[in-house]
């Protein structure tokens, strides 16, 4: 099994965002640019992230971990054609 990739979200106020876990790269590039659920997470009312990325770092204690759902396009993001 490889290991899986997250999706960072970097905030001021309040612990990091770890979105996650994606099943490789590719997927996780889609989200971060993409979906939906990451581009609330950067807005003002979804807290304000001032800084998305993706690695295969795991998240620690100190992440406000969430587990994404690769069935929801809101949360994988929609491939481009």
């Amino acid at each position: 099994m490889s290991t899986p990739w997250w999706v960072y979200i970097d905030r001021d106020d309040g612990p990091d965002l770890a979105l996650g876990p994606y099943p490789d790269e590719a997927a996780a590039a889609l989200a971060g640019q993409d979906s939906v659920l990451v581009e609330w997470l950067l807005s003002p009312a979804g807290g304000g992230g001032t800084d998305c990325y993706w690695s295969t770092n795991q998240p620690t204690d100190q992440h406000d971990q969430h587990i994404i759902d690769m069935a929801d396009p809101d949360h994988t993001g929609q491939p481009q054609d």
